[in-house]
């Protein structure tokens, strides 16, 4: 969702309709938004900060037997500036956890490879995401 690369799995070819999907969130102060993309042959964490509203979050993963692009690190997309941790090109698979109190949750995104060694890891708290 949060990907500005314009390739053929991007939703940057659907300008229009982002820009009202991010209006919307932001005149109706929707909180907590995080997005969730796969099938792109690869996982990385995605972090924009939008005008008037929370960062959002866009966490990739890609099937754990998917076809890998071990040389994706060498085209435009390698270099996000929205990515905020390692690209991942090996096979992995996320696992999603919340935790904590009503009003005090946290979610915690952890990839892990294919023997369930932990890769990455993030977590967010609720006032992290919330206006």
């Amino acid at each position: 969702m949060l990907n500005e690369f314009e390739g053929h799995e991007s939703f940057m070819q659907y300008k229009k309709e982002k820009d009202e999907l991010f209006n919307h969130i932001r005149t109706n102060q929707i909180s907590g938004v995080l997005f969730f993309s796969g099938d792109r042959h690869h996982s990385e964490i995605l972090r924009k900060q939008e005008t008037g509203i929370y960062p959002f979050y866009d966490f990739t993963c890609s099937a754990l037997t998917s076809w890998r692009y071990p040389l994706r690190k060498l085209f435009k997309e390698g270099e996000n500036d929205l990515r905020i941790k390692e690209l991942l090109l090996q096979h992995n698979y996320a696992v999603v956890s919340v935790s904590g109190i009503e009003n005090n949750r946290a979610i915690t995104v952890t990839y892990k490879n294919k023997f369930g060694k932990v890769l990455q890891s993030h977590t967010l708290r609720q006032q992290e995401i919330s206006y």
